[in-house]
């Protein structure tokens, strides 16, 4: 999310920071600076990655291994997109790490048999001078050759145990080396788009990229983006909300008109839907992972709806809920990996979590008044939700403020969420 439009409405948002989000399947959260990036993973709040850039991140977006990374530069002309450094040529270096420990191997093999060899030629001199010595000299001859063979035998162990301590050293250094190259290594650049209009949003599933613009909805695949634009529609869209779906279904779903929802098949370019939702301007989208159901908010924000992109009727709406009856600014919307739950964050430094059960009905449509769970956000700010990956009954918000917090869904209560971590993300 580009937290750029919301800087006039709160002074408590950091100055340094310009956009914040998750990847799709929430495993990742990023931070986009005026001069770099940070990339967290969501289920051990480390940070992986912390890089400088020329230029400020205006837009930010990655892919479910957080290898390739989609940023928008400071004109919002154009997307850099780069895939991280020690994520490249990972098969190429094992392959030349295990060809370097071969030849170590050879080598060692090698030295091994000239050793061998040498005692043998040293072996066969001591049997030739001991025939030739004297029977006298015999026993004092024996006496020496044990001795000479025992330093021998001490000098050999003590090589060898030389060769293996400056082998662990040369490793542990290598090691340290490789290390320090992969830190200071600067991304892959795989190409820059180029467009004639301001950028408005991107989103992305493993297959398709979706640049939105003032006046079109830009189509790129992944295996060819250097080839450009595939596909484009003329959609006049001037906040650009949209959401894709991470199925293999790939549904695009837009705005255009005041409230009109459209659902886009990418593969095959057909029109799935197309609804009114609400009467005002759509503010927020999102859809299930498995691509059966989208959540919708207006500007107003009091109500969120829920359709079944499934069902064949003309208004598919399979759930309504109401947020509250005061106007609200709504910034995250998301499913649970199950679609079992939805969860929203607001401008009133609150997070609703609703559960999709049918409770009650009326006109066909399944209401339920308020929320089931409820999360008080640390301050006021732009922020957004998240499921956690790892714990069902985790979720995690994004502030603006430069903090990522825990919050525990008690799913048999319900009730207020209660936080149990919170680490701030900028330093």
């Amino acid at each position: 999310m580009n937290i750029e439009p919301f800087r006039k409405k709160s002074k408590k948002i950091n100055e340094k920071i310009s956009c914040i989000g998750f990847n799709q399947d929430y495993s990742f959260a990023h931070v986009g600076y005026k001069n770099g990036y940070q990339l967290i993973k969501t289920s051990t709040l480390e940070t992986i990655e912390t890089k400088e850039t020329d230029y400020s991140i205006e837009m930010f977006s990655t892919l479910y291994s957080s290898s390739l990374i989609i940023l928008r530069s400071e004109n919002g002309l154009n997307l850099n997109i780069i895939r991280r450094s020690n994520q490249k040529n990972k098969e190429e270096e094992e392959e030349q790490e295990q060809k370097e420990e071969q030849e170590q191997e050879e080598e060692k093999e090698k030295v091994q048999e000239q050793e061998k060899e040498q005692e043998q030629v040293k072996e066969v001199k001591e049997k030739k001078e001991k025939k030739e010595e004297k029977e006298e000299k015999e026993e004092k001859e024996e006496q020496k050759e044990q001795k000479e063979v025992k330093e021998v035998k001490e000098e050999k162990e003590q090589k060898e145990q030389k060769e293996q301590k400056e082998q662990k050293e040369q490793k542990e250094q290598k090691e340290e080396q490789q290390k320090e190259e992969a830190e200071e290594k600067v991304d892959d650049l795989i190409c820059k788009l180029e467009f004639e209009e301001p950028i408005i949003n991107i989103t992305q599933n493993c297959k398709y990229l979706v640049v939105s613009t003032e006046t079109k909805i830009c189509i790129y695949l992944f295996e060819n983006l250097t080839k450009g634009c595939f596909r484009t529609y003329d959609v006049k869209s001037p906040n650009g909300v949209m959401a894709l779906s991470s199925s293999e279904r790939s549904f695009l779903a837009f705005s255009e008109k005041n409230g009109e929802i459209t659902v886009r098949s990418l593969d095959d370019d057909q029109v799935i839907k197309n609804f009114t939702a609400h009467h005002s301007p759509i503010s927020q989208i999102t859809i299930s992972q498995n691509g059966s159901l989208l959540a919708t908010v207006s500007v107003v924000g009091k109500n969120v709806k829920v359709f079944d992109l499934d069902n064949e009727k003309e208004q598919p709406i399979l759930f309504e809920f109401v947020r509250g009856k005061s106007q609200a600014t709504s910034y995250g919307l998301c499913f649970s990996h199950d679609g079992a739950y939805l969860a929203l964050t607001s401008d009133r430094g609150t997070g609703h979590i609703f559960c999709l059960q049918k409770t009650s009905r009326f006109s066909g449509v399944f209401l339920s008044v308020g929320s089931f769970a409820k999360i008080k956000l640390l301050k006021k700010v732009p922020a957004i939700c998240a499921f956690s990956s790892q714990n069902p009954d985790q979720i995690l918000v994004l502030s603006s403020t430069g903090t990522l917090s825990i919050y525990k869904i008690d799913f048999k209560k319900g009730g207020d969420c209660k936080n149990i971590k919170t680490i701030e993300l900028f330093h």
